[in-house]
């Protein structure tokens, strides 16, 4: 019989030394931020689409210059969120503007050459343009900012102010 031990490795801080890694590489690993639009999907709707009147729509085109056109004609986009909060909500009741914020439609369209920056820029003045209309109603009624209303009275300015995008496919502009 031999009397010599035999000799074994110790695996005990493996585990250890395994977990440190993992640590290591977490930690130095960075994480690229993703771009996004943080957004509500409609309802389904399976019937048949209706048709808009052409005074419900305020239409809003970026060419591939990455320029601002609004009903067609060349606009500034530092003018772009008080254009759409005085289409939205119609305060001297034009006859080629929504009768109800409720009835407008936002319709956004890009040319396929169009800056991804500019697309984000133009849509998130669109989503600002509807914050600013329901702090306004808000404050109106309930003397306090959308964000700090209770459910039901967000809900209920919600109805009088639907955000309505509609984003056509982009163009191929010559």
């Amino acid at each position: 019989m031999d009397r010599r031990k035999k000799s074994e490795i110790n695996a005990a801080s493996m585990a250890d030394v395994g977990f440190l890694l993992l640590v290591f590489f977490l930690v130095t690993t960075s994480f690229v931020k993703q771009k996004a639009i943080s957004t509500v999907l409609p309802r389904y709707f399976d019937g048949k689409p209706g048709i808009l009147a052409d005074r419900n729509v305020l239409d809003v085109k970026i060419n591939k210059f990455n320029e601002l056109l609004v009903e067609g004609e060349e606009s500034d986009i530092s003018k772009l969120e008080q254009i759409i909060c005085e289409f939205i909500s119609n305060p001297n009741q034009v006859s080629d503007k929504p009768k109800r914020p409720a009835d407008a439609v936002i319709s956004l369209q890009n040319d396929e050459e169009t800056d991804y920056e500019t697309y984000i820029q133009v849509y998130s003045i669109i989503k600002n343009a509807y914050k600013t209309l329901r702090n306004q109603e808000s404050k109106r009624r309930y003397a306090l900012p959308f964000d700090q209303l209770c459910i039901r009275d967000k809900k209920s300015i919600i109805e009088v102010l639907p955000i309505k995008v509609s984003e056509a496919e982009p163009f191929i502009s010559s």
